[in-house]
């Protein structure tokens, strides 16, 4: 992937999907009643609760910016990590305690931007890119 833009892919750790414990591969809905974990997350299940995957993620965010300052970055990453990333910034993404009020769409584009440790989002999740008369 990184081959199509001239770069060399570094992987990180830290920004690895939630781990679902046992329930991994499973359906949410089949799953959970409503289709929703709970403020537990999967920590209930052998896996990650939402509050230390977002502070390992976070802290990897942090790793990242000051190793590269004042540099545009790509990360790519799971739906659910960025979720939890966007949701220090914005409410409607918040997944702890209660249901998110906004989704983080399979390929969409985020844009944030870093100054001193505080992470500001500068565009939301968006997938205007895939419909482009360009793109088909």
């Amino acid at each position: 992937m990184g081959s199509q833009i001239g770069q060399t892919p570094i992987s990180v750790e830290a920004l690895k999907e939630v781990s679902y414990g046992y329930l991994e591969g499973e359906s949410k809905k089949n799953c959970f009643v409503d289709g929703k974990e709970g403020m537990c997350g999967f920590a209930c299940f052998s896996g990650e609760d939402f509050y230390t995957a977002q502070h390992r993620i976070i802290r990897a965010m942090q790793e990242i910016a000051r190793k590269h300052p004042n540099q545009n970055i790509l990360i790519v990453s799971h739906s659910q990590v960025i979720q939890l990333l966007l949701g220090l910034m914005d409410a409607g993404y918040r997944t702890m305690g209660s249901p998110c009020q906004l989704s983080v769409p399979n390929g969409s584009i985020s844009i944030l931007k870093v100054e001193e440790n505080h992470f500001e989002l500068m565009k939301s999740p968006d997938l205007s890119y895939r419909f482009t008369s360009s793109s088909c």
